[in-house]
């Protein structure tokens, strides 16, 4: 199994039964973020992404596989209220074991591309161990902004 697709394994299996969620994978969508899903009323979208740890925190972390397309969707939907995110894990090993969550909100991510490690913990709304409760992360989801508004 690639890295990137075991922590989303991990990371949905660690989440079960608080949401309800889509894996959004086809050769038909294009730029859509890996993950719909949905919490009461609210519905958003999660592209996730798997890193290794960069060994100087100050040099730039380039992620792989995140296209211009889903740098666009995610800024473009949460411009226009839909809540959208960029969750990176980040391991020690390529071996898709996260140990770190960095939650981004959609409209900072075309800012943070290119950036430094650092920069990235600082920019997100949550950075937390893998070992997290989900309660963190639904609060996240669900308190972080209100539709329509940037909070950022």
């Amino acid at each position: 199994m690639k890295p990137e697709a075991k922590f989303k394994r991990d990371f949905l299996k660690r989440m079960h039964g608080r949401w309800a969620t889509q894996l959004v994978e086809d050769e038909h969508s294009r730029n859509v973020p890996d993950i719909a899903y949905a919490d009461g009323c609210r519905c958003g979208w999660i592209e996730a992404k798997y890193m290794t740890r960069p060994r100087n925190a100050d040099s730039i972390w380039k992620i792989r596989h995140l296209t211009d397309g889903q740098i666009e969707f995610l800024h473009r939907w949460w411009k226009f209220g839909a809540p959208t995110w960029l969750l990176i894990g980040v391991g020690e090993k390529k071996d898709g074991v996260a140990e770190t969550l960095i939650l981004l909100p959609g409209n900072r991510v075309q800012d943070t591309v290119g950036r430094s490690y650092r920069q990235y913990m600082e920019r997100s709304v949550l950075n937390i161990s893998m070992n997290f409760a989900p309660s963190s992360v639904l609060n996240v989801l669900r308190y972080a902004r209100t539709p329509g508004k940037l909070a950022w």
